[in-house]
């Protein structure tokens, strides 16, 4: 299955043990347009920290998880440039009218023929499948080994 990672799902899951087992998923194709790659990044060294922050995580600890979390993102997920998306921009815009900051992620999934995977309730009705954790989860765990459906 392809899907292009909203911000929230590359940080919060990338820094999950069980998201770091999605993203090893071989059934899963884990893409996120350049806009979002950008801030990634910087999202991952402040969830990091706060969560660090939490449980009382030393700095060295803190500081491994956001290489493992970094290192993760690197391997498993795809950068989407651009100017693969960039021409679907008004399409993208007319999409997401609570947000149209999240343009870029609409319109690379349209651009790739993916799915959404987010957190993010402005994705609801854009007209491009959209997934959260739980409901993708239930997918995978349904999935057969050789990619037919039980039912």
């Amino acid at each position: 299955m392809r899907l292009v990672l909203d911000t929230n799902v590359v940080v919060g899951e990338s820094l999950r043990r069980r998201g770091a087992e999605r993203f090893l998923d071989g059934r899963l194709e884990l893409f996120m347009p350049a806009d979002t790659h950008e801030e990634v990044g910087v999202e991952v060294r402040r969830r990091a920290g706060a969560v660090a922050d939490q449980r009382g995580l030393t700095e060295a600890e803190r500081e491994l998880a956001i290489t493992r979390s970094l290192d993760l993102i690197r391997t498993t997920v795809t950068v989407v440039g651009r100017p693969t998306y960039s021409l679907l921009e008004r399409v993208a815009r007319r999409r997401t009218p609570r947000d149209p900051d999240d343009w870029p992620l609409v319109a690379c999934a349209i651009a790739i023929r993916a799915g959404i995977w987010t957190h993010d309730r402005d994705m609801f009705g854009t007209g491009v499948t959209t997934w959260v954790s739980d409901s993708l989860q239930g997918w995978l765990d349904l999935e057969t080994g050789d990619g037919t459906r039980p039912y």
